[in-house]
């Protein structure tokens, strides 16, 4: 099961070296750059709006994860 961190960088200036360090290990999945908290904050807000009108508040994580992993093999 994957997990999921969240990183707050309070200098900017050294954010890029990060980036690329976390992109270099490789079970690192994937990462997503918010540039600033709202961001992030209104970007889950879309998703719980959506998840609210479908039945992913009766699933289990596993499996909304699940329907993940089958939406992304099916692009």
């Amino acid at each position: 099961m994957d997990t999921t961190i969240v990183i707050k960088v309070s200098q900017k200036d050294k954010l890029g070296p990060l980036l690329e360090f976390l992109k270099s290990i490789d079970y690192i999945s994937s990462i997503e750059y918010f540039d600033e908290l709202l961001d992030f904050k209104r970007n889950l807000d879309e998703v719980n709006r959506v998840a609210e009108s479908t039945d992913l508040p009766k699933m289990t994580l596993d499996e909304v994860n699940e329907e993940i992993k089958a939406y992304r093999s099916g692009k």
